[in-house]
């Protein structure tokens, strides 16, 4: 299955052929980067590459993935290996995706008996099958052309781009829409964008960031490069549950289907495909894991975020109607008391402005949610203390 129907930029972001030949892995990864993931599954099996790089990878995510156990089937990891060949880093994120959310789900928060897990049995959904779908849940990208995956343009270089062809209509329109105008400097563009809640790469037409070889083969293709980067890659979502169905994971395509809820659906209206009745709430605990992780990790193109920032994000998320309520009040109380367990100062223990900001949104968004129901169950969600100043 490819979405985009051919290689784009032949040759570029590829080792040279005697280095290819030297290293398997090198090959592998340059046939997981040509047409997607179902050739690539067929080419490194033909190849036989598959069975080296299977092995390689579980020797690289040995720590990561140390718990995974049964659900964690030969044919997962191939699935996997595909992404980590495709592309390392979003390997990584899905990998601790699953980390994180498995580290919510099955222990009691809130300092109760309240478990993420009990969700589960309520819709239908088993353990094995909420941690596939972490694991996969971006394998989607394999089928978007590596050239987008693989864009490393951080927000200052895009905010000078987008100044420097301030007069481009595409992108003069862009700005009009996020209500920012070109500034003198990117910072101050970076900050006008931020005031109405985007980054540069969110209003920049893929175009700007692209090599123009790039650009002519994506043309060439009939895909638009002026819409934006974000998209483009948007589309991986339904590829994701796509390729999952296909692989024979029926319940993980429709939560990968549903994490990053684009549309903003009702987070109460549920998902119900033949006799399997999936509430999206199992999707919103992905959701949040995924998130957060995003958030929290530094990429090429951005630094980390604090976690504070990382549960603001979560909490107008949460504002916007993309996640429930409840089960984000759930999620930042038990890390706030990860952050700052009873007993610390945490009004002294945040110095940063920006930070006690962060903060002080924080406990107001848990005081406004403070009774919420978790599945069939009535929950009390404390706000944490903090000394007034």
């Amino acid at each position: 299955m490819r979405h985009f129907s051919h290689t784009i930029g032949e040759g570029r972001h590829l080792e040279s052929e005697v280095a290819r030949e030297e290293d398997p892995t090198l090959r592998a990864r340059e046939i997981a980067r040509q047409a997607g993931f179902g050739y690539a599954l067929r080419a490194l099996r033909e190849q036989h590459l598959l069975e080296r790089e299977v092995a390689r990878v579980k020797a690289a995510y040995e720590k990561q993935l140390f718990d995974a156990g049964p659900f964690m089937t030969e044919e997962v990891w191939e699935a996997f290996t595909v992404i980590e060949l495709f592309h390392p880093e979003t390997a990584d994120h899905c990998a601790e995706t699953y980390r994180i959310a498995r580290g919510k789900v099955e222990r009691p928060l809130l300092g109760s008996d309240v478990r993420f897990a009990e969700l589960f049995g309520e819709e239908h959904i088993t353990l094995p099958i909420f941690y596939r779908a972490c694991l996969l849940h971006d394998i989607g990208k394999v089928d978007v052309p590596y050239e987008l995956i693989a864009n490393t343009v951080d927000d200052r270089e895009c905010a000078y781009l987008l100044n420097l062809h301030r007069d481009d209509p595409f992108v003069h329109a862009a700005l009009t829409r996020s209500s920012a105008s070109p500034a003198s400097d990117p910072e101050t563009l970076i900050e006008e964008l931020a005031a109405t809640g985007y980054r540069p790469k969110d209003v920049a037409p893929a175009a700007l960031l692209l090599s123009q070889e790039s650009v002519r083969a994506l043309s060439g293709q009939g895909i638009d490069v002026n819409q934006t980067l974000a998209e483009l890659i948007r589309p991986h979502e339904a590829y994701s549950a796509s390729i999952l169905a296909s692989l024979g994971f029926p319940e993980e395509s429709k939560l990968a289907a549903r994490h990053h809820n684009y549309q903003n659906l009702p987070v109460e209206t549920p998902v119900t495909v033949g006799g399997l009745g999936v509430s999206i709430d199992v999707a919103e605990i992905l959701h949040l894991a995924d998130v957060e992780q995003a958030m929290r990790a530094a990429r090429g193109y951005k630094p980390s975020a604090t976690a504070l920032e990382a549960m603001v994000t979560l909490i107008h998320h949460a504002a916007r109607g993309i996640v429930d309520t409840g089960i984000t009040s759930v999620w930042v109380r038990d890390e706030i008391e990860r952050l700052y367990p009873d007993g610390t100062d945490r009004t002294e223990a945040v110095q940063n402005p920006s930070e006690r900001a962060n903060l002080m949104t924080v406990v107001a968004f848990l005081r406004e949610n403070s009774s919420i129901q978790l599945g069939n169950r009535a929950v009390s969600v404390s706000a944490p203390s903090l000394r007034e100043s």
